[in-house]
Order: C-alpha cells, then structure tokens, then sequence
C-alpha cells in the first residue's frame, strides 16, 4: 500500500488572520459546483494562502498538550454524535466510517484555528454540516461565540424540485450516495422538503448567535452567486478592520 506523504504543522505559537468559508446545504444543491466555480472566478483579492480541504489533509496532525484548553468544544461536540451513534443500531463498519468523518471534521477544524496562519480554507461539507444541532444545543454563550469567529458560512439552498433533479442525474452517473440510491424522486422530494424546512430554523438560529452566514439560491447563475459572495466577503473584512 502506498502511503501518502504529509507535512508538519506550522510550529506557530499563535495562529493568527485565517478564516474559514464552510459552503453547507444538502447534498445535490451545488454547493461544491459554487465553491470550485468561485475560487477560479472571484473578484475580491485574498490576503494570504487559499486552500481547500484537500491541502488540510496533507498536514500530519501532532497534538499539542499547549492548545488543551481551546479544544474543549471539540470535545463537547463530538461527545454529543458519539452519544447518538451508541443510541442507534447500525453496523460497525457503518459506525467506523461515522465516527471517522465526524473525527476529522473536527480535527480539520482545530488544525485550522490553531496552526494556520493568514490562511483561508475554504471548506465543503465542515463542521456545521455535521454538528448544528449540537452546536445550536451547547450553554456556554461566550464560547459559542469565540467559536463563529473567523468563520464564514454560506449556506446554499434550493427547490426540493431542483435538487431532486440534480441527485437523478447523479444516479446515471454513479456518483451520488448510497441513502439517495435506496430513495425513489417522490421519497427524496419529501426528505428534502423536512430537511429545508428544519434548516430554515437552524440558520435563523445561527444568526442570533453571531454567525457570519450568506444564504445563497442555487438556482441562480454561478457568475451572479460569485459576485454576492465577493461582496459579502468585502463586507466581512471591512468590518473587521474596523474592530
């Protein structure tokens, strides 16, 4: 087996100006289509190295004992999933790929905050794809908060309609997942509708606790969900200046 060669992380003391941009929306919505399109299109000048999860990967995770303190919500997080994987019956090797996903989520993300510097990731299907509930759950306001910062969210949404087309196609492709598979367009349409629905709430709450978040429709061209995003992106940094 050929392994694959990773580097160190950054020996920084303190990592300093990075951010990350999550793209989050149910799968099929174009959410990955929208990032890879505005990295090669976007108008507004980054300061610093832009990235994707890919080159995240290729750092080798060393934990450093200094940076305990600042992973406590990692913790709380991933014991809220780990509580609700004991809770249900799936399979162990469905268990094993669950558990690794959510681990290195939240691995990614600590690597990010805490080693990168003038560094912005963006990031398709991160940590709010997979823990919102859990975050909108945790009590400590303070930390919730200190958590959003540096952090852009764009959720992208479409009709169940468009999506359900879009997963079709995926289906004559090969390429789409395994529960879309077992679903037929009327199942995936109502999935959809409740999923939309319950996210609609999720986002409001986000909001109300400081998130940076841009709601995007898909169903509009990329060039013109490309400029929103650059002037929300302006907007971003301007008021962070200003701080």
């Amino acid at each position: 087996m050929r392994t694959q060669r990773t580097k160190p992380l950054p020996s920084t003391i303190k990592a300093d100006n990075n951010l990350i941009v999550e793209f989050m929306g149910p799968s099929g919505v174009g959410k990955t289509t929208l990032r890879d399109y505005y990295l090669k299109h976007h108008k507004f000048s980054f300061e610093g190295e832009v990235i994707t999860e890919k080159e995240v990967k290729n750092y080798h995770f060393d934990f450093d004992e200094s940076k305990s303190k600042k992973e406590e919500i990692y913790r709380l997080l991933l014991a809220a999933q780990l509580k609700k994987i004991s809770d249900t019956k799936d399979s162990f090797i469905k268990t094993h790929r669950r558990l690794n996903l959510f681990y290195d989520t939240l691995k990614n993300d600590f690597l990010i905050r805490n080693y990168l510097s003038d560094t912005i990731v963006f990031m398709d299907q991160h940590v709010f794809k997979f823990f919102t509930n859990d975050f909108i759950h945790l009590k400590k306001i303070d930390q919730k908060q200190e958590f959003l910062q540096h952090r852009i969210i764009i959720y992208c949404k479409a009709s169940p309609e468009i999506i359900v087309n879009h997963i079709e196609k995926r289906k004559q492709t090969g390429t789409t997942r395994p529960v879309h598979q077992q679903r037929n367009s009327k199942e995936l349409h109502q999935q959809l509708q409740e999923h939309l629905t319950e996210r609609e709430k999720d986002i409001q709450t986000l909001r109300q606790n400081g998130a940076h978040l841009l709601e995007i429709n898909t169903e509009k061209s990329l060039a013109e969900n490309t400029k929103l995003i650059d002037e929300f992106m302006t907007d971003y940094f301007t008021n962070q200046q200003s701080l």
